[in-house]
């Protein structure tokens, strides 16, 4: 996730990505960890939560690095393809 400020006035958006697909599509340029049906093994949520507690730590230290507010927060990700 990241925000970057336009210095204008202008309104500031951040997207957060959710990178647990079922299968990493042929047209995605993120980064993603292919999961399949294995949702709740444990490993894959370890991998989920650890990722959450990264989310949750950076917009924590938004305010510490004096971000501009943001307008708008957008999350995708995780296509059920």
């Amino acid at each position: 996730s990241s925000s970057s400020s336009s210095g204008s006035g202008d309104p500031v958006a951040a997207y957060v990505h959710l990178p647990f697909c079922k299968r990493k599509c042929h047209y995605c340029d993120f980064p993603v960890t292919a999961i399949g049906t294995r949702v709740t093994a444990p490993h894959v949520q370890e991998s989920m939560l650890r990722y959450v507690d990264a989310v949750v730590a950076e917009i924590g230290a938004t305010p510490v690095l004096g971000a501009t507010p943001l307008s708008s927060v957008y999350f995708g990700g995780g296509v059920r393809a």
